[in-house]
């Protein structure tokens, strides 16, 4: 026998993360490279809980540079298409079906192109569009031998919209959360 909808539903409503009218979370996923969203996209085990159409890719890339992502954000929500316009149009929908809005978190990468550049102006536009919204972000910083020549340029950047634009920053770096992750792994083995 099929389960009921009900029973799909991972927490009961009214739960902060999820929508009520269909269990699906609260949440987009944007990404200037297809490969990570696609994933998503395809993931069987998240067709019940992600929008198709809250993932977000293009394949033109923000080549790890902070002033490439911010600066075609502006320049695509000016012009009325591309990546940020898409992405700024889902998060409008995403934030209609909320019957009260109070808060937004962003999670995002510091060091390259999207997650810092693209971010900056997701910062931005949620800060002068809603000027009341607590913005929280969990920020990403890079790892300290990085293969990105221009990381920690991306990070300076990202971290003076995160001051100017977020009500809280909850920081980790990347190689903080490696060593986490190796130590979990061998205290599992």
């Amino acid at each position: 026998a099929a389960a009921s909808s009900s029973s799909l539903r991972p927490y009961p409503y009214p739960h902060p993360m999820f929508h009520e009218q269909d269990g699906k979370a609260a949440a987009i996923f944007v990404d200037s490279e297809t490969k990570v969203v696609d994933r998503l996209r395809q993931n069987p085990s998240l067709t019940g809980v992600i929008r198709k159409d809250a993932c977000i890719a293009d394949s033109s890339g923000r080549a790890n540079n902070w002033a490439m992502g911010f600066t075609a954000s502006c320049q695509e929500l000016r012009q009325g298409h591309g990546l940020f316009h898409t992405t700024v149009n889902t998060l409008r929908r995403e934030l209609e079906r909320v019957d009260r809005l109070q808060s937004v978190v962003l999670h995002h990468s510091l060091a390259g192109g999207t997650g810092s550049g693209v971010g900056s102006a997701l910062l931005q536009y949620l800060r002068e569009a809603c000027p009341a919204l607590t913005i929280t972000t969990s920020s990403l910083g890079p790892f300290s031998s990085g293969d990105c020549a221009t990381q920690w340029y991306n990070t300076a950047f990202a971290l003076n919209a995160l001051t100017e634009y977020a009500d809280a920053v909850l920081y980790r770096d990347n190689d903080h959360l490696l060593g986490h992750h190796l130590l979990t792994a061998a205290a599992a083995s």
